[in-house]
Protein backbone atom coordinates (compact mmCIF):
# COMPACT_ATOMS: atom_id res chain seq x y z
CA UNK A 1 0.00 0.00 0.00
CA UNK A 2 2.83 2.40 0.82
CA UNK A 3 4.26 1.75 -2.65
CA UNK A 4 0.92 2.71 -4.21
CA UNK A 5 0.70 5.83 -2.06
CA UNK A 6 4.24 6.89 -2.96
CA UNK A 7 3.59 6.29 -6.66
CA UNK A 8 0.39 8.34 -6.41
CA UNK A 9 2.18 11.24 -4.72
CA UNK A 10 4.83 11.11 -7.42
CA UNK A 11 2.23 11.16 -10.20
CA UNK A 12 0.60 14.23 -8.66
CA UNK A 13 3.87 16.15 -8.27
CA UNK A 14 2.81 18.16 -11.31
CA UNK A 15 0.22 19.89 -9.08
CA UNK A 16 2.72 20.91 -6.42
CA UNK A 17 3.06 24.68 -6.14
CA UNK A 18 0.46 25.27 -8.87
CA UNK A 19 -2.34 27.74 -8.17
CA UNK A 20 -4.16 27.74 -11.51
CA UNK A 21 -4.82 25.14 -14.18
CA UNK A 22 -6.22 25.44 -17.68
CA UNK A 23 -8.36 22.52 -18.83
CA UNK A 24 -8.92 22.10 -22.56
CA UNK A 25 -11.36 19.58 -23.95
CA UNK A 26 -10.09 18.12 -27.20
CA UNK A 27 -12.10 18.52 -30.38
CA UNK A 28 -13.67 15.29 -31.64
CA UNK A 29 -14.37 15.41 -35.37
CA UNK A 30 -16.95 12.60 -35.21
CA UNK A 31 -19.00 14.86 -32.95
CA UNK A 32 -18.61 17.85 -35.25
CA UNK A 33 -19.47 16.15 -38.55
CA UNK A 34 -21.58 13.15 -37.59
CA UNK A 35 -23.02 14.19 -34.18
CA UNK A 36 -21.70 10.96 -32.65
CA UNK A 37 -20.99 11.27 -28.93
CA UNK A 38 -17.38 10.21 -28.34
CA UNK A 39 -15.27 9.75 -25.24
CA UNK A 40 -14.14 13.03 -23.73
CA UNK A 41 -10.45 13.83 -23.58
CA UNK A 42 -8.82 16.77 -21.85
CA UNK A 43 -5.41 18.42 -21.66
CA UNK A 44 -4.49 20.04 -18.35
CA UNK A 45 -1.94 22.85 -18.57
CA UNK A 46 -0.40 25.66 -16.57
CA UNK A 47 -1.30 29.25 -17.40
CA UNK A 48 1.86 29.52 -19.50
CA UNK A 49 0.89 26.50 -21.61
CA UNK A 50 2.98 23.73 -20.06
CA UNK A 51 1.22 20.36 -20.34
CA UNK A 52 0.98 18.74 -16.88
CA UNK A 53 -1.65 16.02 -17.13
CA UNK A 54 -4.19 14.59 -19.53
CA UNK A 55 -7.55 12.95 -18.87
CA UNK A 56 -9.43 10.24 -20.77
CA UNK A 57 -13.03 9.12 -20.31
CA UNK A 58 -13.84 5.40 -20.24
CA UNK A 59 -17.47 4.65 -21.12
CA UNK A 60 -19.49 2.50 -23.50
CA UNK A 61 -20.91 3.73 -26.79
CA UNK A 62 -24.39 2.63 -25.67
CA UNK A 63 -24.22 4.74 -22.50
CA UNK A 64 -23.00 7.77 -24.44
CA UNK A 65 -25.74 7.35 -27.04
CA UNK A 66 -28.65 6.76 -24.63
CA UNK A 67 -27.68 8.65 -21.48
CA UNK A 68 -25.82 11.49 -23.18
CA UNK A 69 -24.40 13.95 -20.61
CA UNK A 70 -25.92 11.97 -17.70
CA UNK A 71 -23.91 8.88 -18.56
CA UNK A 72 -21.90 6.90 -16.01
CA UNK A 73 -18.19 6.75 -16.70
CA UNK A 74 -14.70 6.34 -15.33
CA UNK A 75 -12.24 9.16 -15.93
CA UNK A 76 -8.51 8.50 -15.71
CA UNK A 77 -6.06 11.36 -15.26
CA UNK A 78 -2.52 10.53 -16.37
CA UNK A 79 0.83 12.19 -15.77
CA UNK A 80 3.26 12.79 -18.61
CA UNK A 81 4.89 9.39 -18.04
CA UNK A 82 1.59 7.64 -18.73
CA UNK A 83 0.98 6.74 -15.07
CA UNK A 84 -2.62 6.94 -13.89
CA UNK A 85 -2.57 9.69 -11.23
CA UNK A 86 -6.29 9.98 -10.44
CA UNK A 87 -9.31 7.80 -11.11
CA UNK A 88 -12.80 9.32 -11.02
CA UNK A 89 -16.05 7.35 -11.10
CA UNK A 90 -19.47 8.76 -11.87
CA UNK A 91 -22.74 6.89 -11.49
CA UNK A 92 -25.90 7.35 -13.54
CA UNK A 93 -28.07 9.87 -11.69
CA UNK A 94 -30.46 12.80 -12.04
CA UNK A 95 -29.69 16.44 -11.24
CA UNK A 96 -31.31 18.93 -8.87
CA UNK A 97 -33.31 20.24 -11.85
CA UNK A 98 -35.25 16.97 -11.79
CA UNK A 99 -38.86 17.26 -10.65
CA UNK A 100 -38.43 14.34 -8.25
CA UNK A 101 -36.28 15.31 -5.23
CA UNK A 102 -36.15 11.68 -4.10
CA UNK A 103 -34.00 10.74 -7.12
CA UNK A 104 -30.26 10.30 -6.47
CA UNK A 105 -28.26 13.39 -7.45
CA UNK A 106 -24.92 13.71 -9.17
CA UNK A 107 -21.92 12.31 -7.33
CA UNK A 108 -18.39 11.38 -8.29
CA UNK A 109 -15.88 9.36 -6.31
CA UNK A 110 -12.17 10.04 -6.57
CA UNK A 111 -9.54 7.36 -6.08
CA UNK A 112 -5.81 6.96 -5.95
CA UNK A 113 -5.50 4.15 -8.51
CA UNK A 114 -6.48 1.49 -8.35
CA UNK A 115 -8.78 1.58 -5.31
CA UNK A 116 -7.58 3.95 -2.57
CA UNK A 117 -10.55 6.22 -1.84
CA UNK A 118 -9.68 9.94 -1.71
CA UNK A 119 -12.98 11.83 -1.61
CA UNK A 120 -16.22 12.79 -3.34
CA UNK A 121 -17.95 15.68 -5.05
CA UNK A 122 -21.69 15.60 -4.35
CA UNK A 123 -24.47 17.71 -5.78
CA UNK A 124 -26.83 19.31 -3.26
CA UNK A 125 -30.53 19.67 -3.98
CA UNK A 126 -31.03 23.33 -4.91
CA UNK A 127 -33.49 23.81 -7.76
CA UNK A 128 -31.78 25.79 -10.54
CA UNK A 129 -28.89 26.72 -8.21
CA UNK A 130 -25.71 24.69 -8.77
CA UNK A 131 -24.34 23.60 -5.38
CA UNK A 132 -21.76 20.91 -4.60
CA UNK A 133 -20.16 19.58 -1.46
CA UNK A 134 -16.53 18.48 -1.65
CA UNK A 135 -15.68 15.78 0.90
CA UNK A 136 -12.49 14.01 1.92
CA UNK A 137 -12.04 10.26 2.37
CA UNK A 138 -13.56 10.42 5.87
CA UNK A 139 -16.75 12.02 4.52
CA UNK A 140 -15.95 15.42 6.03
CA UNK A 141 -16.96 18.47 4.02
CA UNK A 142 -13.87 20.48 3.07
CA UNK A 143 -15.27 22.84 0.42
CA UNK A 144 -18.55 24.00 -1.07
CA UNK A 145 -18.88 25.00 -4.72
CA UNK A 146 -21.56 27.49 -5.78
CA UNK A 147 -22.42 28.21 -9.39
CA UNK A 148 -24.58 30.90 -11.05
CA UNK A 149 -28.34 30.42 -11.24
CA UNK A 150 -28.33 30.76 -15.04
CA UNK A 151 -26.04 27.75 -15.55
CA UNK A 152 -29.03 25.40 -15.92
CA UNK A 153 -30.99 27.67 -18.28
CA UNK A 154 -31.45 26.73 -21.95
CA UNK A 155 -28.67 28.18 -24.05
CA UNK A 156 -26.48 29.00 -21.05
CA UNK A 157 -23.92 26.37 -22.02
CA UNK A 158 -22.30 28.86 -24.43
CA UNK A 159 -21.84 31.49 -21.69
CA UNK A 160 -18.84 32.03 -19.46
CA UNK A 161 -19.56 31.25 -15.81
CA UNK A 162 -17.83 31.15 -12.42
CA UNK A 163 -18.34 28.29 -9.97
CA UNK A 164 -16.86 29.68 -6.76
CA UNK A 165 -15.12 27.47 -4.19
CA UNK A 166 -15.65 28.28 -0.50
CA UNK A 167 -14.02 26.87 2.62
CA UNK A 168 -15.93 25.94 5.79
CA UNK A 169 -15.74 29.55 7.00
CA UNK A 170 -17.52 30.80 3.89
CA UNK A 171 -14.36 32.37 2.48
CA UNK A 172 -13.82 32.13 -1.25
CA UNK A 173 -10.60 30.19 -1.84
CA UNK A 174 -10.83 29.43 -5.54
CA UNK A 175 -13.07 29.05 -8.54
CA UNK A 176 -13.85 26.94 -11.56
CA UNK A 177 -14.40 29.20 -14.56
CA UNK A 178 -16.01 28.09 -17.77
CA UNK A 179 -14.29 30.28 -20.35
CA UNK A 180 -15.53 31.52 -23.70
CA UNK A 181 -13.96 29.37 -26.40
CA UNK A 182 -15.13 31.17 -29.53
CA UNK A 183 -18.49 31.35 -31.32
CA UNK A 184 -18.07 28.39 -33.69
CA UNK A 185 -16.68 26.08 -31.03
CA UNK A 186 -19.43 27.05 -28.57
CA UNK A 187 -22.28 26.64 -31.06
CA UNK A 188 -21.21 23.51 -32.92
CA UNK A 189 -19.09 21.45 -30.52
CA UNK A 190 -19.00 20.23 -26.91
CA UNK A 191 -15.34 21.18 -26.63
CA UNK A 192 -14.97 23.52 -23.65
CA UNK A 193 -12.27 25.51 -21.89
CA UNK A 194 -12.03 25.80 -18.11
CA UNK A 195 -9.76 27.51 -15.61
CA UNK A 196 -9.36 26.10 -12.10
CA UNK A 197 -7.87 28.33 -9.39
CA UNK A 198 -7.04 27.17 -5.86
CA UNK A 199 -4.52 28.03 -3.11
CA UNK A 200 -0.94 27.25 -4.12
CA UNK A 201 -0.24 25.46 -0.82
CA UNK A 202 -3.33 23.23 -0.98
CA UNK A 203 -2.35 19.57 -0.71
CA UNK A 204 -2.28 17.50 -3.89
CA UNK A 205 -5.19 15.24 -2.90
CA UNK A 206 -7.53 18.23 -2.48
CA UNK A 207 -6.35 19.67 -5.77
CA UNK A 208 -7.13 16.34 -7.44
CA UNK A 209 -10.65 16.36 -5.99
CA UNK A 210 -11.29 19.91 -7.22
CA UNK A 211 -9.99 18.95 -10.66
CA UNK A 212 -12.52 16.11 -10.68
CA UNK A 213 -15.23 18.62 -9.73
CA UNK A 214 -14.36 20.55 -12.87
CA UNK A 215 -15.02 17.49 -15.03
CA UNK A 216 -18.36 16.84 -13.31
CA UNK A 217 -19.45 20.44 -13.92
CA UNK A 218 -18.50 20.13 -17.59
CA UNK A 219 -20.66 17.03 -18.03
CA UNK A 220 -23.61 18.46 -16.11
CA UNK A 221 -23.84 21.91 -17.70
CA UNK A 222 -21.79 22.01 -20.90
CA UNK A 223 -22.12 18.60 -22.59
CA UNK A 224 -25.33 19.42 -24.44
Amino acid sequence: MSFLNNRWRSSLNALKGVEELKIYQELEFCEIFFRIETKNRYRIKTTDGKLLLYAVEHSSFLCRWICRSYRPFRMSIYDMNGNEAVRMKRRLACTSCCCFPCCPLQRVQIFSPPKRFVGTVEERYRCWLPRFLVKNSAGKVIFEIKGPCYASCPGASILAADFKIFDLNGREVGRITKEWSGLLRELFTNSDFFALAFPKNLNKAKKAILLSACFLIDFMYYEK
